[in-house]
Parts: C-alpha cells; sequence; structure tokens
C-alpha cells in the first residue's frame, strides 16, 4: 500500500462522489504529516480544493472518530452560534490494498489568531446544547475508538466525568507506558481524582475539541478561527485549559480564557484537569520519546 495510492484513491472520490468540483487536478504534493499519517491538498478546477489525509491503518483505527469529530464540533459551532470554521469531512474509508484515506475541505489558513475570537468560539460551542441522540448519554463519544495524535483513545460512555476521566484516560495511558512504578503512583493519583471534584460532582458535558494545542488550530486570512485534527469526545469543558500539554496546556491563556469564562459561568480554570493530566508524558515514553518516567513520577507525587 503507497501513500501515492491511496491519495490517487481520494482524488477518484472526490470526482466521483462531491458535486460541480470540475476536473480534479493533480495534488499539490505532501502538505504535512506526521508519524502516523501524510496529507497532501487535491485541488480542482472549481476553485475548491480538499485536504487529503493518508495512513497505514485502517479507517476504524484512525479517520472514523476523526470525520466524526469535526462533524460533532460543526453541529455544535452552528448550534452554539460560534464565529469559528470547521471543515467538512467528506469520507473516511480503507484504500483498496490496505490502508486508509480522509478528505475534507481544505481551509486556507495563514491569518493572525486572536486569542480573545478564539476563546470566544470555544466557549460558545462548549455552550451549545447537546444533540438529541447525545442528551442523557453522560461523557464519552459515539464512535467508541478514536486517536489523539498516535496514540489509542478509549470513548465508551460513563454515567459521570470521573469516572470517565479515570477510566478512558489516566488508566489506560498509565497502562501502556508499561513502567510498573508509573502505574503503582498514577494508581494513587487516579484514586484521588474525585476529590478534586468533589465540589462539582456532576458536570454537564460538552462537545470538546479533544487535542486543542497550536497545531490544531488556526485562523483564515480573514482571521476566523479555523479549528482542525480533533480528537472529540463528550466531556468537562475545563479539558480545553487543562490538558498539560494535550488539550490546551495554556495555549489559550489570558483574554482566551476570561472570554471562555463569560461563556461559562462556573468554569474552573482547568487546574483539576491539568493535576490529573498524565498523558503527555505517558505518550513520550511509549513513544519511546522519554527515556525516564520521572517527571510523571515527580508531578503524580505532587498531586497525591
Amino acid at each position: 500500500m503507497a501513500i501515492q495510492t491511496l491519495t490517487s484513491e481520494a482524488a477518484d472520490y472526490i470526482a466521483a462522489s462531491i458535486p460541480d468540483v470540475g476536473t480534479v487536478l493533480p495534488p499539490k504534493g505532501a502538505a504535512g504529516g506526521s508519524g502516523w499519517a501524510s496529507t497532501a491538498v487535491i485541488p480542482t478546477t472549481s476553485g475548491r480544493s480538499f485536504f487529503v489525509k493518508t495512513a497505514a491503518r485502517p479507517a476504524a483505527a484512525m479517520f472514523t472518530a476523526e470525520a466524526a469529530g469535526l462533524a460533532a464540533l460543526s453541529a455544535a459551532a452552528t448550534a452554539g452560534g460560534a464565529d469559528v470554521v470547521v471543515p467538512t469531512a467528506y469520507t473516511a474509508r480503507d484504500g483498496a490494498d490496505g490502508g486508509s484515506f480522509l478528505v475534507m475541505d481544505a481551509v486556507p489558513l495563514g491569518g493572525r489568531v486572536d486569542m480573545r475570537r478564539l476563546g470566544d468560539a470555544v466557549g460558545a460551542i462548549h455552550a451549545a446544547p447537546l444533540p438529541a441522540g447525545v442528551a442523557g448519554k453522560g461523557h464519552g463519544f459515539g464512535v467508541a475508538v478514536g486517536t489523539i495524535g498516535g496514540s489509542v483513545q478509549r470513548n465508551a460512555w460513563a454515567d459521570d466525568w470521573v469516572t470517565f476521566w479515570v477510566e478512558r484516560r489516566l488508566r489506560p495511558q498509565l497502562a501502556a507506558t508499561r513502567d510498573a512504578a508509573l502505574i503503582r503512583e498514577g494508581g494513587k493519583l487516579c484514586e484521588g481524582v474525585a476529590a478534586l471534584f468533589a465540589d462539582e460532582p456532576a458536570p454537564a458535558p460538552v462537545c470538546l475539541h479533544g487535542d486543542l494545542w497550536s497545531g490544531n488550530y488556526g485562523a483564515t486570512p480573514e482571521g476566523v478561527p479555523v479549528l482542525y485534527d480533533p480528537a472529540t469526545y463528550y466531556g468537562h469543558a475545563e479539558v480545553c485549559f487543562g490538558g498539560g500539554g494535550a488539550e490546551g496546556g495554556g495555549l489559550l491563556p489570558g483574554e482566551g480564557r476570561t472570554v471562555h469564562a463569560a461563556r461559562l459561568p462556573g468554569y474552573g480554570g482547568g487546574w483539576r484537569i491539568w493535576a490529573t493530566h498524565v498523558r503527555h508524558i505517558a505518550d513520550a515514553l511509549t513513544a519511546a520519546r522519554c527515556s525516564s518516567p520521572s517527571p510523571c513520577l515527580v508531578h503524580c507525587g505532587a498531586v497525591v
């Protein structure tokens, strides 16, 4: 399975299944990528261009959840009246000879990101009413298995936030490190998460981008915020600003937080999420980018 073959299949899909695009032109070449996916832009004579992501993994393990996440974010943005662009995803499917591809609109970027404007857009998404099929399900997402970067993300529904955060996020990431000391200390941290949220026993789930850092948002040349590369689920609004390297990590500081808070009275600033977040260090360990778990052990011990 070659990336060029998958990109060609994506071009064939665009020509056959998306109306009014005119003639599909040759890809402009790589538009970036990562260790788990490659990207290209496919232009057409209509003036529209499409952003294509390809990967060696099957769609169900890679792009299905991302496509669903883009749709959920777009719906929440519309329902909340958010001033934001979320690319439309058209398909996530397997290639004929293996691998998979995702086709979405290519959104022109290059404008300056206004943090107040971005914070207001994220706040509007979080304040949007939940879709009928989601309301009452709790915290999670309809696509049970997704990815965040190159890592598997478990999204099975949970009735309460603490259960979801501990059992779907913290414990799986700790287990993925295969480090006994880290798993032991992280387990102590997990046991104490409920106490951190004792003043808010039943936070309402909101539609989260899921991996909101500076590499996953931008602005159009006109300055409209753009959100992409999501790892969407329905969870606690504080995740956006408390990821500690995953969802936000302080990358929407100051005015962005202030505007977001105005949309969601009672917003706590994200410190509880940051205090319990081990995903960034767990990812580094499991990807062999870090040889020692000691920073995470110190962090877990301090919180405990």
